[in-house]
């Protein structure tokens, strides 16, 4: 903290640093997801609209989506095992 700068203005700082860290994060369009993980990108579609079971998070931009590394992650991780 500098001098004249009271904590909840410190805090906010901290704040920014988590915000930034996420808009840092690495994006993917279908494709290279299903590249990535060595998928069709017609299953990384299914589940970005699936309803219910393991469903996969993404941003809708324009005609495409755009899934994150997390995200991927998180979903790769939740299928089952063959």
């Amino acid at each position: 903290m500098r001098p004249g700068e009271s904590s909840s203005a410190a805090g906010a700082g901290s704040a920014m640093t988590n915000q930034q860290t996420r808009q840092a994060e690495r994006a993917y369009t279908v494709q290279e997801a299903a590249d990535l993980k060595s998928v069709s990108p017609d299953l990384i579609k299914r589940s970005i609209r699936a309803t219910s079971g393991n469903t996969l998070r993404a941003k809708k931009l324009g005609r495409g989506y755009r899934i994150t590394a997390s995200a991927l992650e998180d979903w790769f991780n939740g299928l089952e095992d063959a």
